[in-house]
């Protein structure tokens, strides 16, 4: 009769090992889920992202769009009404149209409204908004700072028609 197979002092860690990474990922993943899915594929249930065709630095004369896409993955700009007046939080501002959608898609999930517009300069601008007074604004910038973890500017935005 042979003896059972019992593993090697090395096949045994490596297992041990292989075991506490798994139960490792798993936490991860049910605490953060968003950083186990893809860009194109991680989208809010409904994305209501405005697009501008252009915003200069002054954005108080600039003209604003707002375009809805309620399930379109693509968050295509189109032409369309202009921003509210109030005060803005942009949070970034990109090259890439991708990008800036995706930061938006981030912000949006926390429930922000939120708008792209690009710029004279061709960046696609990202903001937050609009708030009626400075001190709310400052409030949400705040809060964007501790939840998106990122830099942000307060701009005043004026409605002209």
């Amino acid at each position: 009769m042979s003896t059972p197979w019992q593993a090697s002092k090395r096949e045994y860690h490596s297992a041990v090992g292989i075991a506490i990474a798994a139960i490792i990922l798993a936490l991860v993943a049910a605490s953060k889920p968003a950083w186990f899915t893809h860009p194109s594929t991680s989208q809010a249930p409904t994305d209501d992202i405005s697009t501008s065709p252009h915003v200069t630095a002054q954005a108080a004369h600039s003209r604003h769009s707002k375009a809805s896409h309620p399930s379109h993955p693509s968050l295509t700009t189109q032409p369309a009404k202009q921003s509210a007046a109030g005060f803005y939080i942009q949070i970034g501002a990109f090259k890439s149209q991708t990008a800036a959608e995706r930061l938006a898609r981030r912000a949006k999930r926390h429930g922000w409204s939120v708008s792209i517009h690009l710029r004279s300069n061709g960046l696609h601008a990202v903001w937050v908004g609009p708030e009626q007074n400075r001190r709310a604004a400052e409030a949400l910038q705040r809060t964007i700072r501790a939840k998106l973890h990122t830099s942000s500017y307060l701009i005043s935005s004026q409605r002209h028609g």
